[in-house]
Parts: structure tokens; C-alpha cells; sequence
């Protein structure tokens, strides 16, 4: 799931429906739900260099990917999933844990098509790290006995064959219980989202960087960093992601009823950013469509977002799978990444939805045009189902299941995605 200013926009809609006390303590003195930005704390930025510990081998990747970097200002676990359940429905299902500000928070739904997405979350002041196994639980702090955890059952986050947990005991908007039990089991590994040694990933560029890019022959943002050694300090994050994880057996219990299945993907976003004045400002009132592309037929992920600031568009195609480099991390590159300028992400028009809660039209096809001249792909997703819109105090955007087909490199491929994209405008 992106983040620009909040990576997951159900989480901030959150916040808006929870009143709590102002003064904590643990992950405390978290008075806001939103970033602050300051001169203070660790930036991200680019590097081609090994002198951060998690980029020397997989054991530091995991501790850096298990650890709290509260010197940041961010940083967090967002998961998303396709439940396939005994009968044979497909839930779309999300969970996560991240720390903001010196505070906490977590969240937790899925949807059931015919009444969209069921889930809460709260605020909480302290993030309760365990170790052998490791996990992160946040509890509620107004209603006893409600969480959600994120385990790392056995192995190395990040490493393949590592094996994680994910369970909850929440109650959602209309008063009703969720009880959640995912079992997930990584064969593929992690990959660097972002570029170089750090996986840094930008989230706007100036328009001196634009040009810059422009005028290396692959018009990349990855030729230009390699090209430049450009640092873009404070404009992203170190941006990891376990692309191709398998559902190897899930229970969700909503209002006494009992959903199962061993069979689904699951993605999963880990992240550590802080952000300045400048990155704040640049990022703020930003959107985004972004597709988490999984074709586990070709053991293949395709990381696609279009990011609108202030500073212009960016676009980012990048694919990742058993052919891409390793780095000494293990976690993986990619092993293509399109020019910015072609790749083309569009809804198709007529497919439009329109909601009946809030009116807004969202586009239920979309088509993706990647051009190359030697890994060309032509996709087209619909969603898994209409009612997967978010309804967030600032706007709403629709975030769930798609399909994907299409032809990647000559050849036809079919999978999943994960979602998030804006209204379509009139």
C-alpha cells in the first residue's frame, strides 16, 4: 500500500472516528494523527555505498525490517491480500502497524463485496515488541482486550520460506466483532522497492531532477541516481516490499460467522521516511494510482504508481522476479524499469462506478501500457468487485482487488493486484 504523507488512507480515516486521551506514555506525547514535519531526525536518502547496517547482509535486513526507528518519523508494516475462502469468494484484506510522530497506530478489515469493506483501527501509545518469535502488537486503548499483531513466526524477515502471522480481535464502525487468524509463507523474498544500497524511494523530484533524467538514454529515475550519485535527501523513504507471499491458511470471524481458506497472496510494504519542510510541502495535497502487480504464474511483481505533486507527474514501472540481482542483503532488484515517460496508466472509460454514499465515479477497468524495446506489456485490470471504495474525511479513493490480463514480454500472463486509485473527474 503507497504512502505519500500517510501510507495507508484507511488509517488516517481512522483517526477521525476515535477520540482519545492527549496524554501518553510508551510511544508518547502522540498528539497528532498526521506528519509534523521538523529539522529534527535521520533522513532518508540515496546511496550506492554499504554503511548502513541493513543493506550488509539478510540478518541486519531482518532486524532493520523488525525493528522501531523512532528517529524517523514513520515507519510501519502495511499488508494487503486476497483471501481465497473454502467457497471458493475472494476477500480483499488489509492489516497494519505503523509509528507516526512518536505515536502508534493499527487497522484492520476486509470487504465482502455486497457490503463493502468491514474494519477499524485505533491510535495507541506504545507498539509491544516481542522477540523469539518477534511480533508488534498494538493495543486498544478504549476497548479491553481489542489488537492486532503482525508476527514473524519463523526464518528472516525478508529472506524466502520466512513465515508470518497476522491476527486481530477488533470491533468495526457498527459495533461488530472481526477476529482475524492469516498464516502467510514468503517462497520469493523481499525486494528493493527504491534504488541503490538503501532501496531509497523518491516521492517527488525537482524540475532540475526531471531533466536530468530525461537526458539519460534509459530515462529512468534509477540511470539518473547511478548516473549522478544525486542523494534526494528527505524526498522518500527506504522502501522494502514482500511481493509474492502465499496464503497458507486464514479464519475471519465477523458478527459470529466463520470465513476460512488456504489459498490467496498477499503483499506486504515496510517502510522507514521522515520527512522536512520542503518534502512536507511538496507532498502534501498529493494523489496517486498505484497497482501492486502480482503474476505468480512467472513468478513476476511489477511495482506501478503514478504519483501527482506539485512538482509534475512521475511514473514508476519497475518488475521484479527470479531472474532479478540480489543485493548483499538478499533482497532483490528489479530486473526491468521503464522510461517515465512510457508508461501510461489510464481508466478505461464507460466501466465508471458510481458510489452510492458519496457519489463519486471510480473507473472499473484500467489499462496499463509499458513500452519498450524489449519488455513491452500491454495489461488491463478489473476490479475484483464494485464496492471497494474508501470513504476518508478528506475525499475518497478506492483501494481493494483487481485482475490482471494481458500480454509482458510476448508473452499472456493473468493475476491479481492490489489497488489504490483516485476518483475519475467528470
Amino acid at each position: 500500500m503507497f504512502r505519500i504523507t500517510t501510507k495507508v488512507k484507511i488509517i488516517a480515516a481512522i483517526v477521525s472516528f476515535i477520540i482519545i486521551p492527549l496524554l501518553f506514555s510508551g510511544c508518547s506525547n502522540y498528539t497528532e494523527t498526521k506528519i509534523i514535519p521538523t529539522s529534527s531526525g535521520i533522513c532518508a536518502y540515496y546511496s550506492e555505498d554499504y554503511t548502513l547496517a541493513q543493506t550488509l547482509n539478510p540478518q541486519l535486513l531482518s532486524d532493520y525490517m523488525t525493528g522501531q526507528h523512532t528517529d524517523y518519523h514513520l515507519f510501519g508494516w502495511d499488508i494487503s491480500a486476497s483471501l481465497v475462502t473454502d467457497t471458493q469468494d475472494t476477500l480483499p484484506f488489509f492489516i497494519s502497524i505503523e509509528h507516526v510522530n512518536q505515536g502508534c497506530r493499527a487497522g484492520v478489515g476486509f470487504n465482502n463485496k455486497t457490503e463493502g469493506y468491514k474494519w477499524n483501527g485505533f491510535l495507541s501509545p506504545e507498539m509491544v515488541i516481542t522477540n523469539n518469535p518477534w511480533s508488534a502488537r498494538l493495543n486498544s486503548p478504549d476497548q479491553a482486550g481489542s489488537f492486532v499483531k503482525i508476527e514473524l513466526s519463523s526464518g528472516l524477515m525478508g529472506s524466502s520460506n520466512a513465515v508470518y502471522r497476522l491476527t486481530a480481535d477488533v470491533y468495526d464502525l457498527k459495533g461488530k466483532r472481526i477476529q482475524v487468524d492469516v498464516r502467510l509463507r514468503d517462497p520469493f523474498g523481499a525486494i528493493n522497492q527504491g534504488y541503490g544500497t538503501t532501496s531509497f524511494y523518491p516521492q517527488f523530484i525537482t524540475p532540475e531532477q526531471r531533466a536530468g533524467i530525461m537526458a539519460t538514454p534509459e530515462r529512468t529515475v534509477g540511470a539518473y541516481l547511478a548516473a549522478t550519485g544525486d542523494p534526494m535527501v528527505c524526498q522518500g523513504d527506504y522502501y522494502y516490499a514482500l511481493p509474492l507471499m502465499n496464503v497458507e491458511q486464514f479464519s475471519i470471524t465477523y458478527d459470529g460467522k466463520t470465513m476460512s481458506g488456504s489459498n490467496g497472496k498477499s503483499w506486504m510494504d515496510y517502510f522507514v521516511q521522515t520527512y522536512d519542510a520542503r518534502s512536507y510541502q511538496a507532498t502534501t495535497g498529493s494523489t496517486w494510482n498505484w497497482i501492486a502487480v502480482q503474476l505468480p504464474g512467472i513468478n513476476t511483481a511489477i511495482n506501478i504508481l503514478k504519483i501527482t505533486t506539485a512538482s509534475g507527474t512521475l511514473p514508476y514501472a519497475r518488475l521484479f522476479n527470479t531472474d532479478s540481482e540480489r543485493s548483499r542483503n538478499g533482497a532483490r532488484k528489479a530486473a526491468h524499469s521503464w522510461a517515465i515517460d512510457k508508461i501510461t496508466v489510464e481508466p478505461v472509460p464507460g466501466t465508471e462506478w458510481v458510489s452510492k454514499s458519496t457519489g463519486q465515479r471510480f473507473a472499473m477497468q484500467y489499462r496499463i501500457k509499458l513500452e519498450s524495446d524489449n519488455y513491452s506489456g500491454d495489461l488491463t485490470v478489473k476490479m475484483l468487485t464494485q464496492n471497494q471504495e474508501v470513504v476518508l474525511p478528506e475525499g475518497s479513493e478506492y483501494q481493494g482487488l483487481g485482475i490482471v490480463d494481458g500480454i509482458l514480454d510476448g508473452r499472456v500472463v493473468h493475476g491479481r493486484c492490489w489497488i489504490e486509485v483516485q476518483p475519475v473527474q467528470p
